[in-house]
């Protein structure tokens, strides 16, 4: 851990001598060669920023906190973290201006000192692994050479290097660059240049930079800073701790509850009843104010979407172990191909569009499902909808998609799709026997198992 600016500079030097071929200082005369975070059980790490996206006729300004408290120590070394996400968008362009009410998200992970942090359900689209915390590198090694982390379920990975003419003292200058297939397939970049500061073992502040050609084309500008570590003690730490397993919890089987809308509208409206009693009981013995107001959120949310689950349900019941609707449509390149050509084999469709994200998030574990099934009668078809084909043909190309895509504008209604993606499972005598609405992280594992079932 670099304490002083002689520690950076015998570090720094060491760099040079490996790039020049020279012999590197012996590690006995500086300190560990590369940063890592020096995190306690019961800190608190307040961050606080500011972004604004400007695009064509218009710009939103996006208001945003993260709340981090270390709550224990892992046997294996690293911590446990909990994390709270909260940002308020301002929109405006010619036409109107709006504001909406602050978005919060918990999740937690296990985070080493290197800043590796292993994945779980959790973790999202808006609480990413190494969002605010950047992985840091392993070895001096990595530190000349640059280094990566990756977050399969978004497949997303994010590519580090150090900037060296940017490093004072025990500040360190990480720049992060997020790679992904959106950037080719929606002109994205997003750039952070993260300050770290060695001796605390913290980042302090966080540049970050992002561009959008496809849907908005604009530029967007934010900071995100630290602005206070406060400390609680171990036995604050332990009632969080045990706070925080509570919530997770409940929460984990009420998302899990309306995941299932295939059971009947009876069933659901139980499961759900149950799942939102959970959620109460477990406020009723929560003592965290913060973890107390996201139950209040959920139930508050809850009582919204209720009535939408249930017409989901009945909407599913009212196809599910029917026959499936009939179609005939082309592929790309002009063959012509219909539902009873594929009769005695499992078909899978995957509705889909350019400019929905999570259908194009979902596509690497499409790809995984029809390898897994390459030689089983099994077909999955991808269902585009882009009026434009060479918009679908770009997501193919970029993804290198190993299953064919058809031109299904005019399909999604004869299932009553209406959220993308939407993926439908058909039996081998032509019966709909399972449907899947919207991402999932564990998409394959579900579709997988889905069809082992027919298949037996």
């Amino acid at each position: 851990m670099f304490n002083s600016r002689v520690g950076f500079k015998r570090w720094f030097l060491s760099l040079v001598a490996v790039s020049a071929g020279l012999p590197a200082v012996q590690a006995d005369e500086t300190p560990a060669g590369v940063p890592r975070y020096r995190l306690q059980v019961g800190q608190e790490l307040r961050y606080a920023g500011q972004s604004e996206f400007k695009y064509d006729n218009g710009a939103h300004h996006t208001e945003s906190t993260f709340r981090i408290w270390v709550i224990r120590e892992n046997e294996a070394g690293g911590w446990r973290l909990v994390m709270r996400s909260g940002s308020t968008l301002t929109q405006a362009n010619a036409q109107r201006s709006s504001s909406a009410d602050e978005r919060v998200t918990f999740a937690w992970c296990d985070i080493t000192p290197a800043g590796e942090v292993a994945e779980n359900d959790t973790l999202g689209f808006r609480l990413r692994p190494n969002g605010v915390l950047p992985r840091l590198p392993n070895d001096v090694a990595a530190s000349q050479a640059g280094w990566t982390s990756e977050y399969h379920r978004l497949d997303e990975r994010k590519r580090y290097r150090l900037l060296p003419d940017q490093s004072q003292g025990s500040k360190m200058t990480i720049e992060a660059i997020l790679d992904s297939a959106m950037n080719e397939i929606y002109g994205t970049s997003n750039v952070q240049v993260v300050t770290f500061d060695t001796s605390r073992g913290l980042p302090e502040k966080i540049v970050e930079t992002n561009t959008q050609t496809y849907g908005f084309n604009g530029k967007g500008e934010g900071t995100t800073s630290l602005k206070a570590v406060e400390k609680h003690d171990a036995a604050w730490a332990r009632e969080f701790a045990a706070d925080a397993d509570r919530y997770f919890a409940a929460k984990q089987a009420y998302d899990k509850v309306t995941g299932e809308r295939n059971q009947s509208p009876d069933d659901l409206e139980k499961s759900l009843a149950k799942a939102i009693a959970d959620l109460k009981t477990a406020r009723e013995r929560i003592k965290s104010s913060e973890l107390q107001e996201q139950i209040d959120h959920d139930i508050k949310e809850h009582d919204g979407y209720v009535s939408y689950y249930l017409e989901q349900a009945k909407k599913h019941q009212s196809l599910l172990n029917h026959p499936a609707a009939d179609w005939k449509c082309q592929d790309l390149d002009g063959k012509e191909h219909s539902l009873a050509d594929y009769r005695g084999r499992v078909v899978v469709l995957d509705f889909w569009y350019r400019g929905c994200g999570w259908c194009i998030r979902a596509m690497p574990q499409m790809k995984e499902i029809a390898a897994h099934f390459k030689d089983q009668p099994v077909t999955v078809f991808g269902m585009n909808t882009d009026s434009d084909q060479a918009d679908a043909q770009l997501v193919i190309d970029k993804l290198k998609l190993n299953y064919p895509n058809l031109k299904a504008e005019g399909i999604p209604s004869k299932y009553s799709v209406q959220g993308f993606p939407t993926l439908l499972i058909i039996d081998q005598k032509g019966i709909l026997r399972d449907i899947h609405t919207g991402y999932s992280p564990t998409l394959k594992e579900e579709v997988v198992k889905s069809i082992e079932g027919l298949l037996k």
